[in-house]
């Protein structure tokens, strides 16, 4: 059993497939949007929870195995503008990859950090005060290589664990993200996405570049102290193939389309959030790859006073800071 055990151990190594279909849909490097919390008109700080989970079968299917790529994430925003936003990062992840003999390997580590800029191409201030309210961001960002890329096996050390595996990429990528919604009364829909644009790493070899998007419907329910937003929606990830020493990788890139439902509930100082996904279709890694499901969590403290205001995108009246300080000024 220990011989066989090595044996895939070796293996994995040097199979592309385990390397990149795992991370087809962004693991570990994280291929979640945003969601509704990009909309609210405040700084905040939070903490957010992902899970994904994927089963890879190898040629034979003789080394199958079932990935577990969990990652918790802080961030926060920064908001020097009503019109502009900075967006910083930080991941720890930690994944799990269990044969099916019961073999387990467990890396972790630091992730890589991101930070992105945004800015809101149609004002807030106005947008909050007409029946249907508008908002559309655009945004650049940079992910940077600040994560371990160099975590080995106990049980086979020769060789570092594959990509996809690894806590960090080792690449630093352009970041580009774009966000349009709109809402009237209590109804709404949002449609995100963004475009990673990966580097190459110090061996010499390159993630393929990906594209995630997602389009929901939400409803906006409760009172003015708490508000919740349940929402259904859809999500495409792509990936084109890796590259090694300027040649495109077999067996890796793909997409992934999923269905997901979830629900965001905010208070004056609170927001929380619980989204759960299933996969519709796919073809990943040359079919070697299928995703099973994903789930995130996470909790956010809203910075700064609440408005006095009705209603404003996406519903909650304390979304839009300070709208009434603004609105004489708009009026000029």
């Amino acid at each position: 059993m220990l011989l066989l055990r090595v044996m895939l151990l070796a293996s994995a190594v040097y199979w592309p497939v385990l390397a990149a279909g795992c991370d087809i849909c962004g693991c570990p490097s994280g291929g979640n949007t945003f969601g509704l919390l990009p909309l609210v008109q405040r700084p905040f700080i939070g903490i957010r929870w992902h899970e994904q989970v994927y089963r890879t079968t190898a040629h034979g299917g003789i080394q199958s195995s079932r990935q577990f790529f969990h990652t918790v994430e802080f961030w926060g925003r920064w908001m020097p503008h009503p019109r502009w936003q900075v967006v910083g990062l930080l991941p720890f992840q930690y994944h799990l990859r269990r044969f099916d003999d019961g073999y387990r390997q467990r890396p972790h580590g630091l992730g890589d950090a991101s930070l992105l800029v945004q800015f809101a191409l149609l004002d807030p201030r106005r947008q909050a005060l007409r029946p249907w309210q508008h908002a559309f961001q655009l945004g650049l960002g940079l992910k940077t290589p600040t994560g371990a890329t160099q975590v080995r096996d106990p049980l086979w050390r020769e060789e570092p664990l594959p990509i996809a595996l690894q806590p960090g990429s080792g690449s630093a990528d352009a970041l580009f993200s774009g966000l349009y919604a709109i809402q009237r009364d209590r109804w709404g829909a949002s449609a995100d996405g963004t475009f990673r644009l990966t580097g190459t790493n110090r061996e010499g070899y390159r993630l393929g570049p990906r594209w995630n998007g997602a389009v929901r419907v939400f409803r906006i329910i409760g009172s003015r102290a708490t508000r919740w937003i349940p929402y259904l929606g859809t999500q495409l990830d792509h990936r084109a193939a890796d590259m090694a020493a300027g040649k495109h990788q077999p067996e890796t890139g793909g997409w992934a389309a999923l269905g997901f439902a979830g629900v965001e509930v905010f208070t004056p100082h609170l927001a929380f959030g619980l989204s759960s996904s299933l996969p519709i279709a796919h073809h990943m890694a040359e079919g070697f790859v299928a995703p099973r499901y994903r789930m995130a969590v996470s909790a956010t403290v809203l910075l700064g006073k609440p408005a006095k205001a009705k209603d404003k995108l996406p519903a909650p009246p304390f979304f839009f800071k300070n709208i009434q300080e603004h609105t004489s000024t708009i009026e000029k």
